[in-house]
């Protein structure tokens, strides 16, 4: 099934990048493009939809993770997405990036996670071109694999990746899920858990408990202080708990969040800031 489902899902790209390479833009659009498109970090063409790189400059922009992680912060920034030209691009330096994740990489990775407007999208871009699992090598495990119960509908991937969707959608709600969401204030830390909280599946044993092995090793990757990482792995650790509790108990009962909370210490502070 993993087999069938990667092929199924690279039909699914190679269609959707012909259909946008083809696609002739309406005048509104391009009238658009041409009234509020403008410049930014030097070769960046940022639209109203896209932000787009001349060709000649890919290289430019595409030399290392750095590089092409501050397109997709930029993306982020202005609430769009990387043209189809682009993307494939990236895709295509990907094999040829050398080294590790260094600290800037990771702290631009971050960046892109702040932002709710257009992750969803993002996020599924990362994916499609390989940058998550130059970020995340254990992503690679995930892609197309099957779950095999009556909760989940997708693969590991893209439940995921609609998991991310769903979750950045409270930003517009005006009820108590999105003054919730709102009031978080490191909500990177969150969409890096919901990134991480299926990783450990397949592997044979309970997937939280491998999933929060993992999400130790990524914060390290990624350059977190101790408390963030702390946070992310006891998100990734306890989501079955959380979900039973959203599920199957009465959550406007305060005893139910009160035994829970209690539970669920605070991270210890990791360091001298004021914000972990």
């Amino acid at each position: 099934m993993q087999r069938y489902f990667r092929h199924a899902s690279e039909i699914i790209r190679i269609a959707r990048r012909f259909s946008s390479l083809n696609r002739r833009p309406s005048l509104r659009r391009q009238f658009s493009n041409f009234l509020f498109c403008h410049r930014a970090d030097g070769v960046l063409r940022v639209g109203s939809r896209e932000i787009d790189v001349p060709p000649r400059h890919f290289s430019r922009v595409t030399r290392d993770l750095v590089t092409i992680l501050r397109v997709y912060r930029a993306a982020a920034m202005y609430g769009i997405r990387p043209s189809r030209r682009l993307e494939d691009a990236i895709a295509r330096a990907i094999p040829r990036l050398t080294g590790g994740v260094t600290e800037s990489a990771a702290r631009l990775f971050m960046d892109v996670l702040r932002h709710p407007r257009t992750l969803a999208t993002l996020l599924r871009s990362l994916y499609e071109t390989g940058v998550i699992e130059v970020l995340i090598p254990d992503v690679k495990h995930t892609r197309n694999l099957m779950q095999f119960n009556q909760y989940h509908s997708f693969t590991v991937d893209e439940h995921t990746l609609q998991a991310i969707q769903h979750c950045t959608a409270f930003e517009k709600e005006s009820g108590t899920l999105g003054a919730a969401y709102s009031s978080i204030k490191q909500k990177e830390l969150l969409h890096l858990a919901i990134i991480l909280h299926d990783i450990g599946k397949g592997f044979g044993r309970p997937h939280a408990d491998v999933g929060k092995e993992i999400a130790e090793r990524v914060g390290q990757r990624l350059f977190l202080p101790a408390a963030s990482t702390e946070i992310v792995s006891r998100l990734v650790h306890r989501h079955l708990e959380m979900a039973h509790i959203a599920f199957r108990r009465d959550i406007s009962d305060p005893e139910t969040l009160v035994q829970f909370a209690h539970h669920t210490p605070a991270p210890r502070k990791c360091c001298r800031c004021s914000t972990c």
